[in-house]
C-alpha cells in the first residue's frame, strides 16, 4: 500500500529550511528565508499539479501547507468526481491508505503512555495460538520486523477490480497470517499491512473499544479532526473524492469498487482531508496526544536484532527477484520509525508517511527544521505507480535547489 518511491516528495520539502544558514544571520532573516522557499514551494506544486491535470495523469489535486502556527495554504486542481464534474476542493475526503497507520501507531503509543501496555509486549498475550506469538512484540509490528508477510500479495488480484468480492474481517486476515511468515521476527525489516491489522485488534482488546470509536475519543475530537472517518461511513453527506484506476490516461478511467477498500481497517481503512492530517501533525508535534518523548520515540528509526537502524538497505527483507531502486544523491539516509517513515536529506529530518491503494494516492510530511508540514492527495492510481508522480516532483526538487 506504501511505495518506498514515494521519498522523492519529502526531498522537495527538504528545500523549506534544509541549507545550512551561517551561524551569525538573525533568527529573522532565517525566517524570511523560509517563507520566501515555502512560497516558491507553492508555485512549484501548483504548477505540478496543474501538469498532470493536464496530462490526465490523474482527475484531481489537492494539497495543503502549513508553517508553524500560521494558517494553513490550500490549493486543489481538477475534479473529485469526473461524472459528476465536481471540482476538487481541500474539502473533499480522500482515502488516505497507508496514512492510517500513524493514527493506529499513535494509539498504541497512547496506550503505553497509559500503562496498559508495552512495546516488548508479545503477540500471545492477545492471540495465544498464534504461531511464533511467543517471539512477535508489538514493537516489530510497529517497525515491521515481525516476518508476517502481507496479507495483499495472497489476497489482492494482480489487476484493479471493478467489481471485487466483498473482503474478509480483520478476524479472518488474521487466521489466514498464520502461515505467512519469511523470516525470524526482527531479523529484516518488511512492511507488512498484516502487522497493523494485529495492532488494530490489539487496540480493541487493550482499550475495551472498537477501533474507529477509539481514534475518535483519542485523537479526532481533542485534534478537532472532524473529517476523518472509516471508509463504510459519510458517503452520503460528506464530500468524497471517487478513485479512478487509469490505465494509459484518463481517455478511459473506471472507478474503483467499494468493496475493493473494505480489506485495510486499521492499516489503511481511514478517509480524510488534507486539512484533517495537518491538524494531526500539528497535534502530535505538539504533545497533545502523546508527550514528546513518547512522540520521538515513534519518529526514531527503528531497529533491527544486529542493533542497526532500520535505514540501510542490507536490513531491508526482498524477495529474490527484487531490485532495489538506486537512490537519489541528496538522499542520506531512508527507513522506518515505529508508525512513521523518516529521512535523512540534505541533513535535513523528514518525518513522513504515504499512501497508495487503487484510485489514490496520497503523503503527509513534516519537516521539523522548518516546522512546515504537507499533505498532498490525488485521486488516481497513475501508470507506473508512484513512480510517476515522485519522478515529477523530484524535477521540482531540481529547480528550487
Amino acid at each position: 500500500m506504501c511505495n518506498a518511491k514515494n521519498y522523492i516528495i519529502i526531498a522537495l520539502l527538504c528545500g523549506l529550511g534544509a541549507c545550512k544558514q551561517p551561524a551569525k544571520e538573525t533568527a529573522s532573516l532565517e525566517e524570511t528565508r523560509i517563507s520566501a522557499k515555502n512560497q516558491r514551494l507553492l508555485e512549484e506544486l501548483d504548477s505540478l499539479s496543474q501538469i498532470l491535470i493536464k496530462d490526465k495523469k490523474t482527475p484531481g489535486v489537492t494539497y495543503g501547507i502549513q508553517i508553524g502556527d500560521s494558517e494553513p495554504v490550500y490549493q486543489s486542481h481538477g475534479y473529485a468526481h469526473l461524472e459528476k464534474q465536481e471540482k476538487t476542493t481541500e474539502q473533499n475526503l480522500f482515502r488516505i491508505a497507508s496514512i492510517t497507520k500513524t493514527m493506529t501507531a499513535i494509539s498504541i503509543f497512547q496506550l503505553i503512555e497509559a500503562k496498559k501496555l508495552e512495546l516488548d509486549t508479545r503477540l500471545d498475550a492477545f492471540f495465544p495460538d498464534f504461531p511464533r506469538g511467543d517471539s512477535i512484540t508489538v514493537y516489530h509490528l510497529l517497525s515491521h520486523t515481525s516476518g508476517i508477510k502481507n496479507w495483499y500479495e495472497t489476497q489482492m488480484p494482480e489487476e484493479t477490480p471493478q467489481d471485487f468480492p466483498m473482503c474478509q474481517t480483520p478476524h479472518q486476515f488474521i487466521q489466514d497470517a498464520k502461515d505467512m511468515f519469511l523470516f525470524e521476527p526482527g531479523e529484516y525489516f518488511y512492511y507488512s499491512n498484516t502487522g497493523y491489522v494485529l495492532l488494530g485488534e490489539i487496540i480493541e482488546k487493550v482499550s475495551g473499544e472498537e477501533y474507529e470509536p477509539y481514534l475518535e475519543e483519542h485523537i479526532f475530537e481533542p485534534l478537532q479532526m472532524e473529517n476523518t472517518l472509516m471508509e463504510k461511513q459519510g458517503r452520503e453527506t460528506m464530500k468524497w473524492a471517487e478513485g479512478y484506476a487509469v490505465k494509459d490516461s484518463l481517455q478511459n478511467p473506471f472507478t474503483v469498487a467499494d468493496t475493493y477498500y473494505a480489506m485495510p481497517y486499521a492499516a489503511g481503512g481511514l478517509r480524510s482531508t488534507v486539512g484533517d492530517l495537518l491538524l494531526l501533525m500539528k497535534g502530535l508535534n505538539s504533545g497533545k496526544l502523546m508527550s514528546m518523548d513518547m512522540r520521538n520515540t515513534m519518529t526514531n528509526y527503528a531497529k533491527v536484532n544486529s542493533g542497526d537502524d532500520v535505514s540501510d538497505k542490507d536490513n531491508f527483507y526482498f524477495p529474490k527477484d527484487f531490485v532495489f531502486p538506486e537512490r537519489p544523491d541528496y538522499l542520506t539516509k531512508y527507513g522506518y520509525g515505529l508508525g512513521f517513515q523518516r529521512m535523512d536529506i540534505f541533513g535535513t529530518t523528514a518525518i513522513w508517511h504515504g499512501g497508495g491503494i487503487a484510485g489514490f494516492q496520497t503523503v503527509l510530511v513534516h519537516m521539523p527544521k522548518s516546522n512546515t508540514t504537507l499533505a498532498l492527495f490525488t485521486n488516481a492510481e497513475m501508470p507506473g505507480g508512484y513512480g510517476h508522480i515522485w519522478e515529477a516532483v523530484q524535477r521540482v526538487l531540481a529547480k528550487i535547489e
